[in-house]
């Protein structure tokens, strides 16, 4: 399965040393590494495919330079063959880190530190998240790196073009992503490692990226918002269930469900609480973000 665009819109970007250890982490049944490797003189550079699931790997028709990895690529490292030559090695991660992002910055850092800044030749990432929200994290972490925006649609392709994404935001403030969207992803080429690396502090800095990203972009408690919460409450303490009702829309009740905000909201409090005021109900979003 491809996620994000097909290997023919990618491979163009994709530059190899002539002797190159590929590394596809999280390669899931993608074939671009396999197809990345059959443009490689015969003889020439060797393959590791990484993956959680080894069941779920792409038809390599037995090809001797070819090789598995059953690894969890947040809690192992991969291990490279003795005698690879740090310019050799090149990671590709396609949609591996998006998946990863949702489980916040200390499974990113975990992540980068044990199979990414460790391993560095080239690091091509592919992903659906502009460079408006990752280029600081990458920055961060990484010597150099160069964007490409790639059009899913018809496969054109636009060197540096860093074209917004049409956002859309539903009633509650949080992000819902429309038809624009899904018509891009962008290619990142990084090398070297940056200065967060080096002062051990990428896990900090990048809850502090994404922190103020996400209250600047997808805030959940806009000025307009916070009007129409106090107008339902209307200076009372509301039950939790009606709190609920009240701060989230029915996209979200579906997958936040009222067990889990209770759950959230006692954690928070410190106490099994029955209600809320608007107060405290601000205060609770705001953490959330």
């Amino acid at each position: 399965m491809e996620w994000c665009t097909s290997s023919s819109n990618l491979l163009p970007h994709l530059l190899l040393p002539s002797n190159p250890l590929i590394l596809d982490l999280g390669c899931g049944t993608s074939t671009l590494s396999i197809d990345l490797l059959n443009n490689i003189p015969s003889g020439n550079g060797r393959l590791i495919l990484v993956d959680y699931n080894a069941t779920e790997l792409p038809e390599t028709n037995e090809d001797e330079r070819v090789a598995f990895a059953n690894v969890n690529l947040l809690e192992s490292t991969v291990v490279i063959p003795k005698g690879t030559l740090d310019e050799n090695v090149v990671l590709i991660d396609k949609s591996t880190l998006d998946y990863i992002l949702t489980l916040g910055p200390s499974s990113v850092t975990s992540y980068f530190l044990k199979n990414i800044l460790n391993n560095l030749g080239i690091y091509y990432c592919v992903s659906y998240h502009d460079p408006q929200f990752l280029s600081p994290i990458f920055e961060g972490c990484f010597e150099s790196i160069k964007v490409i925006t790639i059009n899913r649609e018809d496969g054109k392709n636009t060197v540096d073009s860093l074209e917004e994404v049409n956002y859309k935001y539903n009633d509650s403030g949080s992000f819902d992503p429309n038809e624009e969207y899904f018509k891009k992803c962008y290619l990142y080429t990084c090398r070297g490692t940056g200065s967060w690396y080096d002062d051990n502090s990428i896990e900090r800095k990048m809850k502090e990226h994404l922190d103020v990203y996400y209250q600047q972009q997808n805030s959940m408690i806009t000025d307009s918002r916070r009007i129409e919460i106090e107008e339902c409450f209307g200076g009372e303490i509301k039950g939790l269930e009606e709190c609920w009702r009240i701060m989230f829309d029915e996209g979200l009740r579906e997958v936040y469900d009222f067990e889990l905000f209770k759950e959230e909201v006692w954690e928070w409090k410190g106490e099994e609480v029955q209600g809320m005021g608007i107060e405290e109900v601000v205060e609770f979003l705001r953490v959330m973000q």
